[in-house]
């Protein structure tokens, strides 16, 4: 695991350049877990977008679907992405959740895979949380 702490110093520059660090992060979910923690996004942190890669198709036998948020809003981030092409999909493509994107505290993220119907059998998907940190030239 990589830590880090935000405000970001950058050194070696000579001029004071406004502007954020962008920061990603990834973790993978499969057709055998439920609701798993993903990873910590720092606060200050502007949430830029989630992506999720569907590398194998989830295949329960009614509904796969996907909800990025946290312990307390399990949807906060994005809510029911169908998991049922190989694509990348947008967490922001349900613009009502992008008014939960500032955040200014540390943020443990969550995926949960809500499925119906038989059981699956397969699926993966790669979730990846793009964000800006602010960063601080050193004096």
């Amino acid at each position: 695991m990589t830590t880090f702490t935000a405000p970001m110093h950058v050194s070696g520059r000579e001029k004071s350049i406004p502007g954020d660090v962008l920061v990603s992060q990834t973790a993978t979910i499969l057709f055998t877990d439920t609701t798993i923690p993903l990873f910590t996004i720092p606060g200050p942190a502007r949430i830029i977008d989630f992506y999720v890669d569907v590398i194998t198709v989830f295949n329960a036998g009614s509904s796969n679907l996907l909800d990025i948020g946290t312990n307390s809003g399990t949807n906060q981030f994005a809510n029911d992405l169908a998991l049922t092409a190989a694509a990348r999909l947008l967490g922001s493509s349900d613009g009502s959740r992008v008014i939960n994107y500032a955040r200014t505290a540390d943020t443990a993220v969550t995926a949960t895979y809500v499925r119906t119907g038989t059981n699956p059998s397969a699926g993966s998907a790669v979730i990846t949380a793009v964000y800006a940190l602010p960063f601080i030239l050193p004096a």
